[in-house]
């Protein structure tokens, strides 16, 4: 049974009440192609005069589809016209854009319109951007993504609500209606060349397989929503319970890395672990992409298993390395990081590894604080050098007789072999007068009422056994 243009209002209304998509009087920012589904969603919009839209048109001419491409913009510019909406028009070359990144033309296309998108919603004070996303894209996009390999996340197909500020009003729509609501009322649409070719998965899923597994069930379709629902649910919950545990377990030394602890990580459930891995990624690469079910479960094995150190090298230039019982997420280039910065006097420092506020005089600091350490001023004299590890460097722990190997202390204190090139080393005159955050130098210790005091602000000292070594 097909729905009316009232009932089809209707449900675009209680889509949109039922995921606060929009409030009265709010601007949002339509994608437009051109097709059934694109022009439905506008006129629809458009009719929802209790909430007195600001109604924007937006078109990407991808530049791939020669003059077809440009009758689009022109069809889309002129009903922008007839309803008297503005309209942004944006033209790009998708195909020398996917060269350049290595992406498909359909992830180009992704990336340039959503971008578009976003310029166009700062454009207009953080406006909404609707897309037309049907419930029948939901159904292609789950069996697409069931047929790549993807969990959960992946079978949550997509959201109604997206990141910034995206919103699907046709998601609970189907194609079919949305042709009729257009035939009904007399408004034109565009066919896209390009939705027959089965060069795309996309289309070969819509025109071939459904079809072949609709014999099996006529409500594939129906099935395949309910599995996104169902995924839906399943996910946020663990994606909670791995946040939670993702601030409990890590901290984020520097943008681009996480330092975990191996203990509290074990004894969370497989599903929220694997969660954690995918979250820990995210937060270092910045996205998923390339990430498959077989690096998580390398990743968890790996954590989990009895090598007491190594390195697991993923896509993108991401590592994960263990020591000690302690791991980290980080990049391939920042594990053999090194500095070396030069600070002329006392102040508050700021350099790319490393910031720390150094001050002279009289001091009533906690001494057992691990990111501070209270030297004698007259011992110690500007310049003073930061400094990342160096293979042969020695100094004379605090409490100890004689001097020690750096290589020697690191071990002992059990700090994994990843992190020492992390650890900023404090000189002067060429003598390590404090391993940051650990140990301060015999030889430079408060003496006298004059202190030369040196707070760590960055990297942050991890909340792990090692680093309480001082």
């Amino acid at each position: 049974m097909h729905l009316s243009k009232v009932n089809l209002l209707g449900l675009v209304r209680s889509t949109i009440a039922k995921y606060d998509m929009l409030r009265a009087g709010e601007t949002v920012v339509v994608g437009v192609s051109g097709g059934a589904d694109s022009v439905a969603c506008l006129h629809l919009l458009c009719e929802l005069k209790e909430l007195a839209l600001n109604v924007v048109a937006a078109h990407v001419n991808h530049g791939l589809r020669g003059q077809e491409s440009k009758r689009d913009a022109d069809f889309v510019e002129a009903l922008a016209r007839e309803k008297g909406l503005e309209c942004e028009l944006f033209e790009a070359d998708a195909a020398g854009y996917a060269s350049d990144q290595g992406l498909s033309l359909e992830e180009a296309g992704r990336v340039i319109r959503y971008g578009f998108f976003a310029q166009i919603s700062e454009k207009y004070s953080g406006a909404k951007i609707a897309t037309a996303h049907t419930f029948d894209d939901q159904a292609e996009t789950v069996l697409m993504r069931l047929i790549r390999g993807s969990g959960p996340k992946g079978l949550a197909g997509i959201p109604p609500v997206g990141k910034g500020g995206v919103i699907r009003p046709l998601i609970e729509a189907r194609k079919s209606d949305l042709k009729i609501y257009l035939n009904e009322r007399g408004a034109q649409w565009l066919e896209d060349s390009t939705n027959l070719n089965p060069n795309f998965l996309r289309n070969r899923i819509r025109h071939e397989l459904i079809p072949v597994l609709e014999r099996y069930n006529p409500s594939i379709k129906q099935k395949l929503v309910n599995t996104s629902s169902i995924s839906t649910a399943c996910w946020d919950y663990i994606e909670q319970a791995a946040e939670q545990s993702l601030g409990d377990m890590f901290d984020a030394l520097q943008p681009g890395e996480l330092c975990g602890d191996a203990a509290t990580y074990s004894p969370l459930h497989r599903a929220v672990r694997y969660a954690v891995l995918m979250l820990g990624v995210e937060r270092v690469k910045g996205n998923t992409k390339r990430i498959g079910f077989e690096h998580i479960c390398a990743m968890d094995d790996f954590l989990l298993g009895d090598t007491t150190s190594g390195e697991i090298d993923l896509p993108d230039g991401i590592a994960l390395v263990k020591s000690y019982g302690v791991f980290m997420i980080t990049t391939l280039e920042d594990l053999e990081r090194s500095f070396s910065y030069t600070v002329p006097s006392p102040g508050r420092w700021s350099f790319p590894y490393v910031e720390c506020e150094i001050t002279e005089g009289a001091t009533d600091t906690d001494f057992s604080r691990r990111d501070t350490a209270v030297l004698d001023a007259s011992s110690v004299g500007f310049p003073i050098e930061i400094k990342s590890y160096e293979q042969g460097m020695r100094f004379h722990p605090l409490g100890m007789e004689g001097t020690k190997k750096l290589k020697r202390f690191f071990i002992d204190a059990k700090v994994p072999r990843f992190f020492r090139r992390r650890v900023p080393l404090f000189l002067s005159g060429g003598e390590i007068v404090w391993v940051g955050g650990m140990r301060v130098d015999e030889r430079f210790k408060l003496r006298g009422k004059a202190a030369l005091t040196i707070r760590l602000i960055s990297p942050k000292i991890p909340q792990l056994p090692w680093a309480a070594q001082r």
